[in-house]
Order: structure tokens, then C-alpha cells, then sequence
């Protein structure tokens, strides 16, 4: 009897010493999640994005289709701009996976005066934010002699802002859907170029003026920024592009050339014609970045020399000529009838 009242009174005192630890996990736990929340939380002052509708303007701060915070699937939409639905890529989440169905496919946005950009998703891997020196030149363009142009010459923003921080912080980046075209009345060293359908593409103007002109569109706004396109961020639209399986170093069959071939080689093709003259030359949405013109780029190739990058329509757009991602060298004063430029949006 003496040890059955022994072993009961262990037991007991087993089990409470259980029911003590176990409390005392529990506890551990729920102060270790409250630290974490915390810490997220820290992470997301200042962080807090709306959640943009269709073809309504972001107003306040900027957005993203869900609300959450923008990543390479889930683009960041900026103030003052909307999300525009095409047939090729839209915003909506039908399957509910918490992103864009059409986040891959060339989402477009505008801003209120009807100026569209498309979404390039950089995730490192399979779009990565690089350049490529195997595509076409007529120089010997390699790392050592060829780079994107200094900051000092490069748009000035807020803090330090910069394309490679803009790609880290947004998993990627806005080009212009169309060429940059040319409103009547500007010149080429006054007026805001234009990023629409149907405008007259702006040629014969040389790299200097092209590059103040592309960061004049949002000059006096505090929410976005613009500029030319980098040697490096070609580059990335043009790895973008081949992941769809259109080439870029042989763009005859989706760009305007001298030799176009089905189904680019449409009535017109060979000529100079308005931005987004055709569907046949477009690629993720992108318009004419295969052809049409040849366009300025923020890359230097030594001294005053600039890059211009792409085909135009008055050559080849074979891998031995001027193909989407050829690289060619001019001098920064040289101004060609088929010679443009083409804008980045960034986002502050």
C-alpha cells in the first residue's frame, strides 16, 4: 500500500513538472512570434501600398493589384498611373494565386495623359539584370570598353536612386511601349516626348538632346522619374524576349526591316511608319524594339561616343546586321533620320 501511495504521489509530480514545461514553450513560442511580428512590422513602416483597380489613377501611394508589397510578379504601379488591360497581358487574378495572371506577359501601365509602359519582371535567374556582349556590334564591344555612362550623367533623383536599386527594391522595370514620339510644335532641345500609339517617332536628334528629353516628361513630378534606356537594361529586355522563344539576334520575323518575313513583313514594312504601327511588330507588348529605328541608349563606347541599340527599317534585321539586340557605336552629335530614342520610367 506504502508503495502504490509512493508511485501515485511520482506520477503526479511527473506530471505537473510536464504541464510546467510545456506551458513554458508555449510561451517561448508566442514571444518569439511577437518578436518576429514586430520586426515585420518595423520592416513595413513606410512600406504600405493600395490596392489598385483597373484603369483608375493610383492616387495617394503607390500601388499594386492586391495590395501587397510589389515583387517581380506583382508590379508595383506608381502614382499618378493605372493599370491598363490589353489583350496580351491582363492584371486580373483569376486563379488566385495572389499575383497577376499576366504579370510575364507584358503588363501595361498609363498615365493620365495616355503615355504607356510595360512591366519587365528581373527575378536574377531566368531574366537577370545583365549584359550581354555576344550580341551583334559593329566595334568590338566588350566590358572593358563599353559601359553605362556615369551617374554624373545619368537622370539625377531623390537619394541616390538609381536603375539597379529601382530593379532590387521592385524585382523590375518600366520601358516605354512605343518609341518616343515626337508631338508637333517641340524641338529637339525643348517639349516632352511622348510614349502613345500612332505618334510620330522622333529621329534626327542626337544623343545629348534625345537624353534630356527623355528625363523632361516627368521633370517636375515627384512620384516617377524618366530617361533613356541603359546598355544594360536592353540587354535585359532582350533576354526577356528570347525566354519567350522570338529571337533577337535574327528579328526579321517580328520587327520592321528591309527584309521583314512573315508575318512582320507586312504592307509598310521596309519604311519608316508611326509607333505601333503594327502588331506583327511587337513583342511582349513592347512595340518596334526589334525595328523601325535605331535608338540612343545610356551606354558610352569611348570618349563622346554612344550606343544605339536595335534595327531600323532601312537594313537587314539578320543576325549578321541589325537585329533587336545589335550594338553600335556613334558619335554622341550624330543625329539620322532613323535614329530615336526610346524612355525608362522610374519609380521614386
Amino acid at each position: 500500500m506504502n508503495k502504490k501511495g509512493i508511485s501515485l504521489i511520482v506520477l503526479i509530480i511527473t506530471i505537473v513538472v510536464i504541464i510546467i514545461l510545456a506551458t513554458a514553450v508555449i510561451v517561448t513560442l508566442a514571444r518569439t512570434n511577437v518578436i518576429e511580428n514586430a520586426t515585420e512590422a518595423v520592416k513595413d513602416v513606410g512600406e504600405s501600398y493600395e490596392k489598385a483597380t483597373i484603369n483608375t489613377i493610383v492616387t495617394g501611394s503607390n500601388a499594386t493589384i492586391n495590395g501587397k508589397k510589389p515583387s517581380t510578379s506583382n508590379p508595383v504601379i506608381p502614382v499618378g498611373f493605372k493599370a491598363v488591360e490589353t489583350d496580351d497581358a491582363t492584371w486580373t487574378d483569376a486563379n488566385s494565386d495572389g499575383k497577376p495572371d499576366g504579370w510575364n506577359d507584358g503588363l501595361v501601365i498609363a498615365d493620365d495623359d495616355g503615355n504607356e509602359f510595360v512591366w519587365v519582371p528581373v527575378d536574377g535567374t531566368t531574366v537577370p539584370y545583365a549584359k550581354n556582349f555576344t550580341y551583334p556590334s559593329d566595334y568590338g564591344a566588350t566590358s572593358s570598353n563599353t559601359s553605362d555612362v556615369p551617374a554624373s550623367e545619368m537622370p539625377t533623383f531623390p537619394s541616390g536612386v538609381d536603375e539597379r536599386t529601382q530593379i532590387t527594391k521592385y524585382g523590375g522595370f518600366y520601358v516605354g511601349r512605343y518609341e518616343a514620339g515626337k508631338p508637333s510644335g517641340v524641338t529637339n532641345t525643348s517639349g516632352k516626348p511622348v510614349s502613345k500609339k500612332d505618334a510620330t517617332v522622333w529621329t534626327g536628334i542626337n544623343y545629348t538632346d534625345s537624353n534630356a528629353r527623355a528625363q523632361e516628361l516627368y521633370s517636375s513630378d515627384t512620384n516617377v522619374k524618366s530617361g533613356l534606356l541603359t546598355g544594360t537594361s536592353w540587354d535585359t529586355v532582350c533576354k526577356w524576349i528570347s525566354n519567350l522563344g522570338k529571337s533577337v539576334v535574327d528579328s526579321r520575323t517580328w520587327g520592321n526591316h528591309s527584309d521583314s518575313e512573315s508575318p512582320a513583313n507586312v504592307e509598310g514594312a521596309g519604311t519608316k511608319q508611326v509607333t505601333g504601327f503594327s502588331e506583327y511588330w511587337k513583342a511582349k507588348n513592347i512595340y518596334d524594339f526589334a525595328g523601325n529605328t535605331w535608338e540612343w541608349t545610356n551606354e558610352e563606347a569611348c570618349s563622346t561616343f554612344r550606343v544605339r541599340r536595335g534595327g531600323n527599317c532601312d537594313f537587314s534585321g539578320g543576325s549578321s546586321r541589325y537585329p533587336a539586340s545589335f550594338r553600335g557605336s556613334l558619335n554622341a552629335s550624330n543625329t539620322n533620320d532613323l535614329l530615336g530614342f526610346r524612355l525608362m520610367l522610374y519609380i521614386m
